[in-house]
Parts: structure tokens; C-alpha cells; sequence
């Protein structure tokens, strides 16, 4: 039993194994020359507030034109990788090679400019791209992706032809090869031819984005060898060609996010980590992916093909993964459209869309945004600034720290290559840290000490604790950044970061007249020229409280410590009880019913039972509450003292 408790305050080295087949394929526009008299300058700003980062870089010379491609380097890595610099200012060219063998279906449709047309339904991709649909009036490509078909048969007869201007330049930003499936036949019908491979490496060699549909690049036949021998373009093994041993193959209608960035959010956001999407059902096909994964099957375990259901593996070294739906490196990329034979929904669509923003990569612009930056780094967990109890509300509030979020790091890099010359001029190198700020905390108040809250903001930092929670409960916190990472969840014990309260203010009685003795005994009464105040915050589970008073005999204070009888000092039972703010539970109750004297033992003016009588009291007592009995033949003359206790007891 606690008695007028007092307050509480709380006061190596990386080695990269690759099989070199005959073509080997550059990641960057060629050999650099060194070139004294130009400056490539680089600078690069970090758009916190926006979570991206803004790119502008100056080239001193006017001699002739320029493309640029924009490096980037992510915090732990040592190898850059090129970024899209595309926008929705500028319209994409996409060269589609579309397979034929064993396809006869067509379909037909007008474009969002109204142009009729009738295609090979394994040419869909334009279709997808440039029919208005509910979302957008010109179509998932927005009216800024141009996509031109064109016959893997027809390509494959005069690749040049396709891919290149009367000058030599190129036509395209991007080729994708696909989409049906085993894009065709899985004999050389499906395949490219080994001139168009070719040209189709320098295309990507200087800059420009590949993208290879379902089965393009197959691993359980071989009967593409021409398609096979640029996997490493896309850092892809395959079951067969790389002796792999065992790549079981994945189905699903589903995908699910597990990369966030440019290519899940321009020109359509379509969706944040771990958002799943519906698509036509598809598969991998006994490969090994390891690049960057953007995209895996989802509930793969449940695929209506029996044989396709895993499970994920990766290679002998722990390296790669065979669950995989889009995978990209530099200007390269896979995704598994094309099972469907030319079906595709709403969403994979969108990330068609997405993907082939991202490839494209060359700009002639001299600045650049790049959204596939981001903050990535989760806040620190979240630690207490102050409290401060409010008297009025009967709360505690506790400000947390809002500036603990942690920054990504990216350094960055631009080459130039000049379009007359061929010359490449590589810029500086400029490292940022990107750093979106704190969106605010996710909050919950329990009796575990372990509870994780659910990620969702209900708090700018500021919590209040009502009087009527439980000392033993826990606030369990975490803090959230603008680019939705979560912290660590920060534990903390009520007890430990409140103020308990269990205070009592006690009344001031008024000296008593002098009295004449009479030959009667006789009442003299007096009162209290203040109120009771009774605080009682944070209180412990299953505890009420009760306050109780009481009297020493009444005293000669001559030294010769004579005394009045037992019961001679009474007091009045409390005439009001009144609470001070928010209170929670019943009110306190009065102990006694009738004047009762205190000098005879200890008596209960109020108390209050488990649960009821938290928060702030005022009690008072009518007038002349204290009396005072004097017999005359109990009496002696002289000048009498008492000592009047007050206690408040956390008991019920």
C-alpha cells in the first residue's frame, strides 16, 4: 500500500563470374576519348520534397550535336547503371518486332488520332499503346509512346533497314521484341536472324533500350540461339545453355511490386512496394535473373498449371532467382508479356507502358529529372523530445523528434557523345543524398510490451496520454518518411514517460474562539477556510484510492501534557465532491454519513473503488464543519492543541 506517493519521473572483394559467348556487348556508347579542351559539367540537386532528384549538366562545345546518357550509382554499389531520362514531354519511338509463325488472328481498332487499323494480334503492343481506353483518351501510352510494327520475318531480312535513317542515325528509342507465346515457335521461325543480332547489339551498345517478351530468350529449348546469345545483355542464364542443373518454372496471374521507382511510377503509378497486380496468366521459362528485379509472381504455389508452381530457387552460389515477371539492367530488359497470346489487362498494360519509358535512355536535352532515385532508407527509430502534462485536459503530451529521417545516396555521372564525331566526354561525379522528411508516426497503446503498430499515419509527432491509462501499458511507435519507409518500432512503458500523480491538497481549518467553560458540556464548531484537492493520474490496474483523516487528543500545551478525552474533536461528512476537467470512471463517495469524531481513531472522509475517482477532485465541507466538545468536568483551563492527519492511500 503506497501513502501519499510521490511523483515519478523519468528523467571485400567482388568477383563477377561470366560465360563469354562470341558477341561481346559494351555497357556503355563505346571507348572514351580523352578530350583536354571539353568540360562536361554535372550538377545535381536533390528535390526532397518531391522525392526525386533534379539533373543539369554543360557541355562547352557548339561545334555540333550531342546525346547524353545519365549514369547512376546507388549507396553500397560499385557499378553504375544507366537511367531513363525519358518525360512525358517527349514522345518514345518503339520498334516492335512482332512474331508470326503459327499466328493467324488479327484484330482491328482505331488509334486515339483516329487512324483504323487491322494488325497480327501478336502485334497487339501498338493496340495497347495507342487505343483510347477509360483511363487515358490516348491510350496506356498517354499519346507520347509511337509504337511501329514490324514482322520478325521482315526484320530479320533487312534489320538496317527498320532500325536506321537514310544517314545512319537511328529511328528508335526502343525495340521489343515480342509478344506471344514462345514468340512463335521455338524453333528458328521464333528467332532472330544472326546480322539483325548484331545490329541489334550496336543499337543497344549506343544507348538505346531492348526489351524481350515472353519466350524471346528461352532456356528450356534451344532453338533461338541468336535470341539466347545476348542474355547477357539482360543478365539472364539459361537451364540449358548455362548448365544450369535445376530452374523450375513459375506461373501466376499475379505480380507483386518489390522495387520501387521510375519504372512503378511514370507515366502511370501503378502501385508502391508490394502492390499486386492482375495479369494474363505466364510463366518463366527455366531461367535465372540477375539483374534488377522489379517485379515477382505472385502466389505462384496456386497456379492452375500443376508443373509451374516452383519453387524459387536461385543458382549454386545463392545468386539470381527464377521468380521474376520484369527484370532490367541498364537500357535492357525481360518481362513475361506474351503467354496470353495477345491478351493483356488493364495493368500489364501500364507496366508495358512503364517499362518502355524507362528504356528509353538518350537525351539531347542537357538536364534531366530522375524519379527512380529515391529515399529508401527507413527513419531512425523515434525518441521523445518532451512531455508536458496539461491540468485542463488531464493529459500528457509527448512531442517526438521529427528530424530523424535518413537519406539514400546516389552518385551520378553524364557522358556525352558527339553525333558527327563519335567522341564520348565523360562529366564529374557528384554524389547526393536524398532525404524525404518524416510524414508523420504510427501509434499504438496496449498492455504488450512488444506490439508492432500497422505503418499507418495517425500522428504529426505529438501523442496525448489520457489520465485513465494504465501505468503497466506500453506506447509502441513508429515513424514514417515521405516516401512511406517505417522505422523501427520504438517501445515505451507508460510509467516510464508520464508523471504520476497522486496528490492532496488538505484544508486549512480556523482557529476556535476562546471558549468559557459553562457548567453544561458544550459544542464550539469552526471552519476550513480552503477545499480538498485530489489528484489522482496514472493510476495502477485494480487500484481505487481512499482518503482518510484523523486527530491527536486534544492537549494542555503547559508541559503537562493533560488531555481531553477520546471523541471530544468532530468533523461533518463532506457536503459536495465536484471533479476538475475530464475525470474518467465514477465519482469518488463519501465515507461518512454523519459528523464523527477523529480523535478516536482514524476515519474514511471519501474513497473512491477500483477503476472509478481518476483524475482531479475538489471536496469540500459545509460551514462549521470541525467541532469541538468541552466539559467542564473533563476541562481543565488553559490552551489546547491537536494534530490533524490528512492521508491519501492508493488502496481501495
Amino acid at each position: 500500500m503506497d501513502v501519499n506517493k510521490k511523483k515519478r519521473s523519468f528523467n571485400g572483394k567482388f568477383i563477377l563470374i561470366m560465360l563469354i559467348p562470341v558477341y561481346l556487348f559494351a555497357l556503355g556508347f563505346g571507348k572514351e576519348t580523352n578530350a583536354n579542351a571539353l568540360n562536361l559539367t554535372l550538377t545535381v540537386t536533390p528535390v526532397n520534397s518531391e522525392n526525386y532528384v533534379q539533373l543539369k549538366w554543360n557541355l562547352n562545345d557548339n561545334s555540333q550535336p550531342y546525346t547524353y546518357r545519365v549514369y547512376q550509382k546507388k549507396e553500397g554499389s560499385n557499378q553504375y547503371q544507366s537511367i531513363s531520362t525519358a518525360d512525358l514531354k517527349r514522345q518514345i519511338k518503339v520498334l516492335n518486332v512482332y512474331p508470326t509463325a503459327n499466328i493467324n488472328q488479327w484484330i482491328s481498332y482505331t488509334t486515339w488520332n483516329g487512324t483504323n487499323r487491322t494488325i497480327l494480334k501478336s502485334a497487339s503492343a501498338e493496340m495497347w499503346m495507342e487505343q483510347p481506353n477509360s483511363e487515358n483518351a490516348k491510350g496506356y501510352g498517354m499519346g507520347l509512346i509511337d509504337v511501329e510494327p514490324v514482322s520478325l520475318e521482315a526484320f530479320n531480312s533487312n534489320p538496317s533497314a527498320y532500325l536506321k535513317n537514310n544517314d545512319g542515325s537511328w529511328k528508335y528509342d526502343v525495340i521489343y521484341f515480342g509478344a506471344w507465346d514462345q514468340n512463335g515457335s521455338t524453333d528458328n521461325r521464333g528467332d532472330i536472324s544472326s546480322t539483325a543480332r548484331d545490329i541489334v547489339a550496336n543499337f543497344m551498345n549506343s544507348g538505346r533500350g531492348i526489351l524481350f517478351g515472353h519466350d524471346v530468350v528461352i532456356g528450356s529449348v534451344t532453338g533461338h540461339p541468336n535470341f539466347e546469345s545476348l542474355r547477357n545483355i539482360i543478365k539472364v542464364k539459361l537451364l540449358i545453355q548455362d548448365n544450369l542443373g535445376y530452374v523450375p518454372t513459375l506461373s501466376s496471374n499475379k505480380v507483386q511490386i518489390v522495387k520501387e521507382g521510375l519504372l512503378t511510377d511514370y507515366p502511370w503509378n501503378i502501385g508502391s512496394m508490394g502492390t499486386v497486380l492482375n495479369i494474363p496468366l505466364t510463366h518463366s521459362t527455366s531461367q535465372l535473373a540477375y539483374g534488377e528485379i522489379w517485379m515477382k509472381f505472385y502466389d505462384y504455389q496456386n497456379s492452375p498449371e500443376g508443373n509451374w508452381r516452383g519453387p524459387e530457387v536461385s543458382d549454386s552460389s545463392g545468386n539470381g532467382t527464377n521468380n521474376f515477371y520484369l527484370t532490367t539492367i541498364n537500357n535492357a530488359a525481360m518481362i513475361q508479356t506474351g503467354h496470353s497470346n495477345g491478351e493483356a489487362t488493364p495493368d500489364e498494360q501500364k507496366i508495358l507502358a512503364n517499362t518502355l519509358f524507362y528504356l528509353s535512355q538518350l537525351t539531347r536535352d542537357t538536364q534531366a529529372i530522375d524519379r527512380s532515385a529515391t529515399d529508401v532508407k527507413a527513419p531512425s527509430k523515434p525518441t521523445i523530445n518532451t512531455t508536458k502534462f496539461d491540468n485542463t485536459t488531464k493529459t500528457t503530451t509527448i512531442q517526438f523528434n521529427t528530424n530523424n529521417d535518413n537519406g539514400s545516396s546516389y552518385t551520378y555521372k553524364v557522358e556525352a557523345k558527339g553525333e558527327n564525331s563519335g567522341q564520348i566526354i565523360s562529366s564529374n561525379e557528384v554524389t547526393i543524398t536524398l532525404t524525404s522528411g518524416i510524414k508523420g508516426f504510427s501509434y499504438v497503446i496496449d498492455n504488450s510490451p512488444s506490439t508492432i503498430p500497422n505503418g499507418m499515419v495517425n500522428s504529426n509527432g505529438t501523442i496525448n496520454i489520457p489520465v485513465n491509462t494504465n501505468q503497466n501499458a506500453y506506447l509502441h511507435i513508429q515513424a514514417i518518411d515521405q516516401a512511406g519507409n517505417v522505422s523501427e518500432t520504438a517501445h515505451y512503458q507508460i510509467k516510464n514517460i508520464v508523471d504520476e500523480k497522486f496528490e492532496l491538497n488538505i484544508p486549512t481549518p480556523n482557529n476556535f474562539s476562546p471558549i468559557t467553560l459553562k457548567e453544561q458540556a458544550t459544542e464550539y464548531k469552526t471552519s476550513f477556510n480552503s477545499t480538498i484537492n485530489i489528484k489522482n493520474l496514472y493510476p495502477v490496474t485494480g487500484q481505487g484510492w481512499r482518503l482518510d483523516v484523523s486527530a491527536t487528543r486534544l492537549t494542555l500545551s503547559d508541559g503537562s501534557n493533560y488531555q481531553l478525552p477520546k471523541s471530544s474533536l468532530f468533523i461533518e461528512p463532506l457536503s459536495n465532491i465536484r471533479a476538475v476537467g475530464s475525470t474518467y470512471g465514477s465519482l469518488p463517495t463519501k465515507g461518512i454519513t454523519t459528523k464523527t469524531a477523529i480523535d478516536n481513531g482514524k476515519i474514511t472522509l471519501a474513497r473512491a473503488t477500483p477503476g472509478n475517482g481518476i483524475g482531479e477532485y475538489t471536496l469540500s465541507f459545509p460551514n462549521q464543519a470541525l467541532s469541538v466538545i468541552i466539559d467542564p468536568t473533563t476541562a481543565k483551563t488553559g490552551n489546547y492543541q491537536t494534530v490533524i492527519t490528512w492521508e491519501l492511500v492508493s488502496a481501495p
